[in-house]
C-alpha cells in the first residue's frame, strides 16, 4: 500500500510539471496570437511606433517566461523582440513621434492578463482537477520500499 503512495506522489509532482509546462506554452501560443492580430490591425505607418512598444514587451516577456521551457524558441524570440525595439525606435525617428513607455508597459501587461486567462480556462478544460490528498492520507507514513 505504501508503495502506491509513493507512487502516487511521484505521479502528483509529474502532473503538476506538465500543467505549468503546458500553461506557460499555451500562454505563450495566445500573446503571440494577439500580438499578430495587433500587427495585422496596423492601418498607418504612424500606428506602427504606438503598436510595436507594447508588441515588443510582450515578446521580451514571453522570451523570459519560456526560457525554461523552450530555450531554442527563447533564443528566437530574443532576436524577434531586439528587431521590434530596432524598428520602435526608427520608425519614431522617421514619423517624429515619440514612444510613452509606461503606456506601452501597461497595454503588454494588458496582452499578457488576457493570455493568461484564457490559458488557465484551456488548463482546466484539458488538464482535469488533481484529488486533494485527505488528513489520513498525510499522515501515513510513507515507507521506502526496495526492490527485492
Amino acid at each position: 500500500m505504501s508503495k502506491d503512495s509513493a507512487r502516487s506522489v511521484m505521479y502528483a509532482n509529474e502532473i503538476a510539471e506538465i500543467r505549468k509546462m503546458a500553461k506557460i506554452t499555451v500562454r505563450s501560443e495566445l500573446a503571440l496570437e494577439q500580438v499578430t492580430l495587433r500587427l495585422e490591425t496596423i492601418q498607418e505607418f504612424g500606428d506602427v511606433a504606438a503598436l510595436m512598444g507594447p508588441v515588443a514587451g510582450v515578446v521580451h516577456q514571453i522570451k523570459s517566461q519560456i526560457s525554461g521551457v523552450m530555450p531554442e524558441v527563447s533564443y528566437e524570440l530574443g532576436e524577434i523582440s531586439e528587431s521590434l525595439n530596432g524598428m520602435v525606435m526608427e520608425v519614431g525617428e522617421a514619423t517624429g513621434q515619440g514612444f510613452d513607455m509606461e503606456a506601452s508597459g501597461a497595454e503588454a501587461t494588458k496582452i499578457m492578463g488576457e493570455a493568461n486567462t484564457i490559458a488557465e480556462q484551456r488548463m482546466r478544460e484539458k488538464f482535469p482537477d488533481l484529488p486533494i490528498p485527505t488528513t489520513a492520507t498525510l499522515e501515513r507514513p510513507i515507507e521506502p520500499t526496495f526492490p527485492k
